[in-house]
């Protein structure tokens, strides 16, 4: 494997190209931050730096070097989603603030918001990691599969991002100083424990639903269409239920069920073509960009719509370019 250097101006495209669409996906495309907001200085810096970017950077990097595949880039991915709400933004934490009123007060355990927790971990692992990269690999062919930074530069980054987080938490965080201490303590067991267990199995599961250079064609659009049948089974049937207030457990007995039978077929398919692997993505991307023009529309959001319009268009047309490209 060819050491990397920072001098290689090469890297430095699909480095950008990264940590820039991790955050725009997740915050943008969500609705979450409008376009305008994202581009602000001092918030771009801060989803570029902190939130989403160098995390989510750091973690390609650890999966290429480890040779990791989808189903532990996905596990990876719940880990981030587990740093980002429950470390940085605290959002898994009542009475703490969460963004959509829905998943306030709903399924509360201990302080714990468990159906808000089954439903943005997984959406984060989707959308804030595996999207991201895949499309990064997919748009510079040339770099794919291979480390972008130094190792050292990746062990630094790993630790502030660590540290960062564990701060932010354990330190200056609103839940360590609004919390009793014994309710903080099961805060802190849970995430850190489910982050620990979650790496666990990205580093026994490396070899499962790994991207295969060599294998079949595959059906791009086939695959587009499972992976927005896969967002709507998922996200939005979550969404539905945490609205019409059905008894909490049953959103993470579906969430277990639905996506325990996504995972169990993507292991027993074996090595998948990395066309099948980015236009699954970009099925759910348009799924969620669809919604996004649906509901920014209702809710008399133009800004959330319009985003909505020009991701779906930009989608679609990488998935057009993933169907003419080679296997």
């Amino acid at each position: 494997m060819k050491v990397p250097t920072l001098l290689n101006g090469r890297v430095w495209p699909p480095v950008l190209f990264l940590v820039v669409s991790a955050p725009l996906l997740a915050e943008v495309l969500s609705g979450a931050t409008s376009l305008i907001g994202f581009l602000a200085p001092g918030t771009f810096a801060a989803y570029v730096l902190v939130l989403y970017g160098i995390p989510v950077l750091v973690i390609r990097e650890v999966a290429v070097r480890a040779r990791i595949g989808l189903l532990g880039l996905f596990c990876l991915g719940l880990v981030y989603g587990l740093y980002n709400e429950g470390l940085l933004t605290e959002s898994l934490y009542h009475p703490l603030g969460v963004q959509d009123d829905t998943w306030a007060a709903y399924g509360l355990v201990a302080g714990l918001r468990i159906p808000w927790l089954v439903f943005i971990v997984p959406w984060h692992g989707l959308f804030s990691v595996l999207t991201p990269i895949l499309l990064t690999e997919h748009v510079f062919t040339r770099q794919a599969g291979r480390p972008w930074l130094p190792l050292p530069v990746t062990w630094v980054l790993g630790v502030l991002v660590a540290a960062l987080g564990a701060g932010r938490f354990l330190i200056i965080g609103e839940d360590v100083r609004t919390q009793p201490a014994s309710t903080f303590a099961v805060h802190a067991v849970v995430v850190l424990g489910a982050a620990v267990a979650l790496c666990s199995v990205a580093a026994v599961a490396r070899r499962s639903a790994r991207p295969d250079p060599v294998a079949g064609a595959g059906r791009p659009w086939w695959a587009a269409g499972l992976g927005a049948v896969v967002f709507v089974a998922l996200f939005l049937v979550l969404q539905l239920l945490a609205l019409s207030r059905v008894p909490w457990p049953c959103l993470p007995a579906y969430c277990a069920v639905v996506g325990g039978g996504v995972l169990w077929s993507a292991v027993r398919r074996g090595p998948i073509g990395p066309r099948d692997a980015v236009a699954f993505v970009l099925g759910a991307g348009l799924a969620q960009a669809a919604l996004a023009v649906l509901f920014g529309a209702l809710t008399g959001n133009p800004l959330w719509a319009a985003a909505g319009a020009l991701f779906g268009a930009a989608f679609v047309v990488l998935l057009a370019r993933v169907r003419r490209a080679g296997p």
